[in-house]
């Protein structure tokens, strides 16, 4: 029932097909597969045609499923018993019935760290601002964007420091995909491309820094970057906060269409 699997191309070969077909449910495991080339764990709980996917780069454990067979989610709970990781995150109703089975089989709790949702977008709406333009993050901004990276990451209650955002934020860089909003050579907003498949590509990395929020900025910036995805024949993907309803109003005055609710858990600590 339960197989691990050491290469990530065989991995592939088995689920790809189901990947492309389910793209926007799936962007987040399969954009981390196609990114990195070493991955922590690759695993599968599998009965027939169900299964029960997960996948660990360094943090949660990733979860995608095209079933509810308790069995399956079971087996996959009893063995990351024997794996360290801090919680996990996917589609909300896998991710609750997941928590569900680890508290009955371990006796432990998980705890919402965020509640999501996934938007799509195909078409922009226009964002009124006309101040500042929108251009590709350089090397001089690596400093502050990196500053602002770690910031991101602890808003949202990711594990990280400030060596991870700094390596995150070089490797958007250097790839043409971080964009900020300058006005009179000052930057107050980030947004990056990431996770590029074959029909959709995500938006991430959107921060504004404190002292700059409330002044449209973030919309104009997010509005140009989703429009260059589309540009590229692309859907554009965005997980967003449910507990920020400014931003999710935002996103939705932009163009951006809910598609899936999203959760993020973790271990509670002993």
């Amino acid at each position: 029932m339960i197989k691990i699997y050491k290469e990530k191309a065989n991995f592939l070969k088995k689920y790809e097909a189901y990947f492309r077909e389910n793209e926007v449910t799936c962007s987040l495991m399969w954009g981390i597969i196609k990114k990195y080339d070493h991955l922590d764990l690759m695993i599968e709980s599998r009965h027939n045609h169900d299964f029960v996917l997960g996948v660990r780069a360094g943090k949660n454990l990733i979860l995608v499923a095209n079933t509810f067979d308790e069995s399956l989610f079971k087996a996959l709970v009893n063995f990351m018993e024997k794996i360290d990781y801090p919680g996990l995150v996917g589609r909300k109703d896998h991710c609750l019935l997941y928590h569900k089975l680890y508290k009955r089989l371990t006796g432990k709790e998980m705890i919402v760290t965020m509640d999501q949702r996934i938007y799509t977008c195909h078409q922009t709406h226009p964002v009124s601002m006309s101040r500042g333009h929108v251009r590709l993050a350089s090397h001089k901004d690596i400093e502050k964007l990196s500053q602002w990276a770690y910031d991101f990451s602890r808003e949202i209650g990711e594990d990280t420091d400030m060596d991870q955002a700094k390596k995150g934020v070089q490797y958007l860089i250097d790839h043409k995909n971080l964009y900020v909003l300058d006005i009179d050579n000052q930057i107050v907003s980030m947004a990056g491309r990431t996770r590029a498949l074959y029909l959709t590509e995500s938006i991430g990395y959107v921060f504004t820094p404190l002292d700059k929020r409330g002044n449209g900025y973030a919309s104009k910036l997010v509005q140009v970057v989703t429009q260059g995805v589309i540009d590229d024949g692309k859907t554009a993907v965005l997980y967003t906060d449910l507990s920020n309803p400014t931003s999710n109003h935002i996103y939705m005055d932009i163009g951006y269409k809910p598609h899936m609710d999203s959760i993020m858990m973790h271990k509670r600590d002993e």
